[in-house]
Order: structure tokens, then sequence, then C-alpha cells
């Protein structure tokens, strides 16, 4: 027999920042990025599921570094 449960996870906010800069060359753009994601480095659960009987959580991804660099002709 199968037993389901309903589990509220509490609500959180994330803070995120990021930097960009464009430059246009001629018929060209250079486009650069930098983004922090989760920059309080928060756990964050935001799933539950059931192992060996008990409830165990996932959390989201902690801090998080990202460039892009995008070159467009």
């Amino acid at each position: 027999m199968q037993i389901f449960s309903d589990t509220k996870l509490k609500s959180y906010l994330n803070w995120n920042l990021g930097f960009g800069y464009t430059k246009n060359i001629k018929n060209t753009k250079l486009k650069i990025s930098f983004n922090i994601l989760n920059i309080l480095n928060s756990k964050n659960k935001i799933s539950v599921f059931n192992c060996n009987n008990e409830l165990c959580y996932k959390y989201a991804n902690s801090r998080l570094y990202t460039f892009n660099l995008n070159y467009n002709f």
C-alpha cells in the first residue's frame, strides 16, 4: 500500500547580481556579461522525496558564477 502526504516547503528569496557591457565595432557587436546567482549562498529546499521511509530534501544550487562572451558578426 502506498502512502502519500503533502509537505509544505517554506518560501525563499534569491539575490542575484549581474554586470554587462556591449561594444559595437563597425558591423559587429561584442557583449560581455558576468553574473553571480544566489549571492547570499543560502541553502533552500526545493523538493522532498522519500528515502528509506524518511523525508529527504533536495536543495537548490549554492552560489554560482557565470561569465559570458558573445561576438555577433
